[in-house]
Protein backbone atom coordinates (compact mmCIF):
# COMPACT_ATOMS: atom_id res chain seq x y z
CA UNK A 1 0.00 0.00 0.00
CA UNK A 2 2.94 2.35 0.35
CA UNK A 3 3.78 4.17 -2.86
CA UNK A 4 7.43 4.37 -3.81
CA UNK A 5 8.56 8.00 -3.62
CA UNK A 6 5.61 9.13 -1.51
CA UNK A 7 1.95 9.99 -1.87
CA UNK A 8 -0.17 12.82 -3.16
CA UNK A 9 -2.56 14.40 -0.67
CA UNK A 10 -5.46 12.38 -2.09
CA UNK A 11 -3.52 9.10 -1.88
CA UNK A 12 -2.44 9.96 1.66
CA UNK A 13 -6.02 10.68 2.70
CA UNK A 14 -7.11 7.28 1.35
CA UNK A 15 -4.19 5.70 3.23
CA UNK A 16 -5.24 7.41 6.47
CA UNK A 17 -8.85 6.29 6.01
CA UNK A 18 -7.64 2.68 6.24
CA UNK A 19 -6.06 3.50 9.61
CA UNK A 20 -9.10 5.47 10.73
CA UNK A 21 -11.36 2.50 9.95
CA UNK A 22 -9.06 -0.09 11.56
CA UNK A 23 -11.31 -2.67 13.23
CA UNK A 24 -11.12 -2.79 17.01
CA UNK A 25 -10.09 -6.47 16.70
CA UNK A 26 -6.80 -5.34 15.08
CA UNK A 27 -5.88 -2.58 17.54
CA UNK A 28 -3.67 -4.81 19.69
CA UNK A 29 -1.91 -6.29 16.63
CA UNK A 30 -0.53 -2.86 15.81
CA UNK A 31 0.10 -1.73 19.40
CA UNK A 32 -2.80 0.68 19.77
CA UNK A 33 -4.04 -0.49 23.15
CA UNK A 34 -3.00 1.61 26.12
CA UNK A 35 -3.19 4.95 24.29
CA UNK A 36 -6.61 6.20 25.17
CA UNK A 37 -8.15 9.44 24.05
CA UNK A 38 -11.69 10.68 24.31
CA UNK A 39 -12.33 9.23 20.84
CA UNK A 40 -10.30 6.04 21.45
CA UNK A 41 -6.72 5.03 20.72
CA UNK A 42 -7.00 5.60 16.94
CA UNK A 43 -7.15 9.34 17.69
CA UNK A 44 -3.73 9.23 19.41
CA UNK A 45 -0.63 10.42 17.52
CA UNK A 46 1.64 7.78 19.11
CA UNK A 47 -0.86 5.08 18.17
CA UNK A 48 -0.67 6.13 14.52
CA UNK A 49 3.14 6.18 14.44
CA UNK A 50 3.26 2.74 16.13
CA UNK A 51 0.66 1.40 13.69
CA UNK A 52 2.71 2.69 10.74
CA UNK A 53 5.93 1.13 12.02
CA UNK A 54 4.35 -2.17 13.04
CA UNK A 55 2.44 -2.57 9.76
CA UNK A 56 4.77 -1.07 7.15
CA UNK A 57 8.26 -1.89 8.43
CA UNK A 58 10.07 -5.06 9.47
CA UNK A 59 10.36 -3.71 13.03
CA UNK A 60 7.84 -4.22 15.83
CA UNK A 61 7.79 -1.51 18.49
CA UNK A 62 6.11 -1.40 21.86
CA UNK A 63 6.93 1.45 24.23
CA UNK A 64 8.09 4.57 22.39
CA UNK A 65 7.10 7.34 24.83
CA UNK A 66 5.00 10.42 24.22
CA UNK A 67 4.77 12.14 20.84
CA UNK A 68 7.87 14.24 21.42
CA UNK A 69 9.89 11.12 22.31
CA UNK A 70 9.03 8.76 19.46
CA UNK A 71 11.78 9.64 16.94
CA UNK A 72 14.54 9.47 19.58
CA UNK A 73 13.13 6.21 20.90
CA UNK A 74 13.14 4.67 17.41
CA UNK A 75 16.73 5.80 16.87
CA UNK A 76 18.10 4.86 20.29
CA UNK A 77 16.13 1.69 21.02
CA UNK A 78 15.20 0.22 17.65
CA UNK A 79 18.14 1.14 15.38
CA UNK A 80 16.36 3.55 13.05
CA UNK A 81 18.62 5.99 11.17
CA UNK A 82 18.84 9.46 12.71
CA UNK A 83 17.53 11.92 10.13
CA UNK A 84 18.19 14.97 12.27
CA UNK A 85 15.93 17.83 11.19
CA UNK A 86 15.62 16.80 7.52
CA UNK A 87 12.26 15.31 6.51
CA UNK A 88 12.15 12.33 4.17
CA UNK A 89 9.21 10.36 2.78
CA UNK A 90 8.01 7.73 5.30
CA UNK A 91 10.15 9.13 8.10
CA UNK A 92 8.57 9.28 11.55
CA UNK A 93 8.84 12.68 13.19
CA UNK A 94 8.63 14.04 16.70
CA UNK A 95 8.25 17.60 17.86
CA UNK A 96 8.48 18.54 21.53
CA UNK A 97 6.08 21.46 21.54
CA UNK A 98 2.40 20.81 21.93
CA UNK A 99 -0.64 21.89 23.86
CA UNK A 100 -1.55 18.49 25.30
CA UNK A 101 -0.15 17.92 28.76
CA UNK A 102 1.22 14.64 30.06
CA UNK A 103 1.46 15.35 33.75
CA UNK A 104 3.54 18.51 34.03
CA UNK A 105 5.16 18.28 30.56
CA UNK A 106 3.89 18.93 27.05
CA UNK A 107 3.42 15.58 25.32
CA UNK A 108 4.68 16.76 21.97
CA UNK A 109 3.50 15.28 18.69
CA UNK A 110 4.46 12.53 16.26
CA UNK A 111 3.39 11.50 12.79
CA UNK A 112 4.66 10.17 9.48
CA UNK A 113 5.81 12.00 6.37
CA UNK A 114 3.67 10.57 3.56
CA UNK A 115 4.73 12.89 0.74
CA UNK A 116 7.07 15.76 -0.11
CA UNK A 117 6.79 18.27 -2.96
CA UNK A 118 9.97 20.36 -2.78
CA UNK A 119 9.07 22.47 -5.80
CA UNK A 120 5.85 23.70 -4.19
CA UNK A 121 7.16 23.76 -0.56
CA UNK A 122 4.62 21.13 0.53
CA UNK A 123 4.83 18.22 2.95
CA UNK A 124 2.05 15.70 3.51
CA UNK A 125 1.78 14.38 7.04
CA UNK A 126 -0.22 11.43 8.31
CA UNK A 127 -1.25 12.15 11.88
CA UNK A 128 -3.74 11.83 14.68
CA UNK A 129 -4.23 14.12 17.66
CA UNK A 130 -5.68 12.99 20.97
CA UNK A 131 -7.34 16.30 21.72
CA UNK A 132 -8.44 16.87 18.13
CA UNK A 133 -10.97 14.03 17.79
CA UNK A 134 -11.28 11.26 15.23
CA UNK A 135 -12.24 13.66 12.45
CA UNK A 136 -8.74 15.13 12.52
CA UNK A 137 -7.05 11.72 12.11
CA UNK A 138 -6.05 12.20 8.48
CA UNK A 139 -3.39 13.40 6.07
CA UNK A 140 -2.68 17.11 6.17
CA UNK A 141 -0.62 19.32 3.87
CA UNK A 142 1.76 21.85 5.40
CA UNK A 143 4.64 24.06 4.34
CA UNK A 144 7.77 21.92 3.88
CA UNK A 145 9.93 24.73 5.23
CA UNK A 146 7.97 24.72 8.51
CA UNK A 147 8.82 21.01 8.95
CA UNK A 148 12.49 21.68 8.13
CA UNK A 149 13.06 24.51 10.62
CA UNK A 150 14.94 22.47 13.23
CA UNK A 151 11.95 21.93 15.56
CA UNK A 152 11.24 18.44 14.19
CA UNK A 153 13.36 15.32 14.68
CA UNK A 154 13.14 12.54 12.07
CA UNK A 155 13.75 8.81 12.32
CA UNK A 156 14.28 7.38 8.86
CA UNK A 157 12.53 4.12 7.97
CA UNK A 158 14.28 3.45 4.64
CA UNK A 159 16.26 0.40 5.77
CA UNK A 160 13.23 -1.32 7.35
CA UNK A 161 10.39 -0.19 5.08
CA UNK A 162 8.14 -2.74 3.33
CA UNK A 163 7.43 -1.21 -0.09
Amino acid sequence: QLISGGMTLEEAQEFMQIYHDLPRSEWETYGLSGYDCLDGPVANCVSFSKYFINKYTTVHVDGVGNGGDVADSLINNYGFEDGGSTPRVYAVFSVHSGSMMCGSQACGHTGVVLGIDVENDKIIIGEAGCGMGNGWTDAHEYSLSSFSNGSYKYAYTDSVLKL
